[in-house]
């Protein structure tokens, strides 16, 4: 008789009662009708103050599946089930048997041979969505701001476990024949409101894959049959996505095949509704109708909020999960990126931080990355193939601002979209005659847009000025600048302290920090 395993990893702070009640329902006689079927149950134990790494609880989970495996003698197939972070538990985990990309996690394990299947109730895919709803991020500031790191960190949207689970997933499928890749069922809550259909795009661009509503279910239940209306009904919701057929496909859908996909990023006092982008997406699909046009939905960005290094990160968050929806969509796709602005600086720390994610051509405008960017490693390393950067001789966000944080300890940006990149093979394009948007007039769009698209050099049609003088002698001076600012504060706040008592000194860092919090919030 075959044998059949079946491993739970149940979600955050999980009771042990729905699952034995659902492994009872399984290992019924009949169910299985041509299987011995055998529980193994996760129990991780991870809860909201937990401060393990997802990826450290994969490794366990696997080497319990292992243990497992072994003791048992093998087995002839293997389902994996998981609830909410469970899921990515068990994905990640099955990544490390059977995907050598996986690096120091890959094990090979011959168990990992055997999933045929995953069975994914209410499954994280995408991350939570820290963003949309304010207590959502008060929440999530509040635990960034805590010392150490919290497990539930590795489940936010465009996180680095999230980012790499998701790249790594796609990619190790889209190499697999079809009838080799698992079939994955997501079941759903219609009343869930951390995981919808829409998130679990990298689970659904593969033919093997679709998802299932379980009626009157929430996040938090939807594996539960004691909560259910009609635990009867839920049931055979359930066993179906246990019996649920290979859907008879013989190639990838239209929209998977290779293209072409032009991402454009726009960067600060800038939305992805500006007429630049809409203008770079219309000339996109005039003159190249392969080639896919996106943008990200992340909203304005000041520059002041552009100061604070959460948020810069933040936002590379955004650009993560934007790039991760895209490979996706389009996992065989050629990928150019024109950015201007925080986009740069969301593609330079994505590409510094993410080994998973690589481009074809970029195209920075009024870039704010340091002068040293590593550009020429990445291009070494066919992590990108080349780089166009484009500067304005007024650039003040970038000449005085970047410049100024730099000269405060900020080294994750610079002065590249001013200065240039030292040393590196980027094909510069200096000066275009005003601010920071210069650049992004219609026909230097087009000379960008031939250059990512069209492999041209880096050519402007637009005059160029030979050098920025007047702004450089301000750049140069803003650290100096900077400093004085930086000790006369100082010294007015130690004398408002001498003068006025130490409240004076409490309020405002109390006030500051006000300001701070309601800055990155908002």
């Amino acid at each position: 008789m075959r044998r059949l395993l079946i491993a739970a990893v149940p979600g955050l702070s999980a009771r042990h009662a729905p699952w034995e009640r659902l492994r009872q329902e399984l290992q019924q006689p009949g169910v299985f009708s041509d299987a011995n079927v055998e529980w193994l149950y996760f129990n991780h134990k991870i809860n909201l103050f937990s401060r393990v790494g997802l990826e450290e609880v994969a490794r366990t989970f696997e080497a319990e599946l292992l243990q497992k495996w072994l003791a048992s003698g093998g087995f002839h197939e293997i389902v994996l089930i998981g609830h909410s972070l469970g899921a990515l538990i068990a994905r990640k985990a099955w990544l490390n048997a059977v995907d050598p990309s996986q690096g120091d996690d890959y094990t090979g394990n011959a168990w990992g041979a055997k999933v045929s299947r995953f069975v994914l109730f209410a499954g994280l895919s995408r991350g939570i969505d820290t963003e949309k709803k304010l207590y959502r991020r008060l929440e999530s500031r509040l635990v960034e701001a805590l010392p150490g790191r919290f497990t539930i960190e590795d489940c936010y949207r465009g996180s680095a476990f999230i980012t790499n689970l998701r790249i790594s997933w796609i990619r190790h499928l889209a190499k697999l024949p079809l009838d080799a890749q698992p079939i994955t069922v997501q079941l759903l809550g219609p009343k869930d409101g951390i995981v919808t259909g829409a998130d679990s795009i990298d689970l659904d661009a593969f033919p093997n894959t679709n998802h299932t509503y379980v009626p009157g279910a929430g996040h938090g239940d939807v594996h539960n049959l004691d909560q259910a209306v009609d635990p009867n009904a839920r049931l055979k919701i359930f066993l179906e996505a246990f019996r649920r057929e290979r859907p008879l496909m013989s190639s990838l859908l239209p929209e998977y095949e290779n293209s072409r996909v032009l991402m454009i990023v726009h960067g600060i006092r800038a939305s992805n509704i500006d007429d630049w982008v809409k203008n770079a997406k219309e000339f996109a699909n005039q003159r190249w109708p392969d080639v896919v046009a996106k943008s990200p939905t992340y909203l304005y960005l000041s520059a002041l909020r552009f100061a604070l290094p959460s948020v810069r990160k933040r936002y590379a968050r955004f650009f993560r999960d934007f790039y991760s929806d895209e490979i996706a969509k389009h996992r065989k796709a050629q990928v150019s990126v024109l950015c201007h602005s925080n986009g740069t600086y969301s593609l330079g720390h994505c590409l510094t931080n993410f080994q998973s994610i690589s481009v074809d051509r970029v195209c920075l405008a009024g870039s704010v990355l340091p002068t040293k960017y590593g550009w020429t490693e990445l291009i070494k390393k066919k992590r990108v193939s080349a780089v166009r950067n484009d500067c304005a001789t007024n650039d003040v966000p970038v000449a005085i601002l970047c410049k100024a944080l730099r000269a405060i300890g900020m080294k994750d940006v610079g002065t590249g979209g001013f200065d240039g990149f030292f040393g590196s093979n980027v094909q510069e394009v200096r000066y275009h005659s005003g601010g920071h948007d210069a650049m992004l007039s219609d026909a230097n769009l087009i000379s960008m847009l031939e250059f990512l698209l069209d492999n041209r050099s880096a050519q402007t049609p637009v005059p160029l000025k030979p050098d920025a003088r007047r702004m450089r002698l301000w750049s140069n001076a803003t650290p100096a600048l900077a400093f004085c600012f930086i000790l006369a504060l100082a010294i007015g706040l130690v004398y408002c302290t001498i003068q006025f008592g130490w409240y004076v000194a409490v309020g405002f860092l109390i006030v500051l920090a006000i300001v701070l919090f309601v800055l990155d919030i908002y």
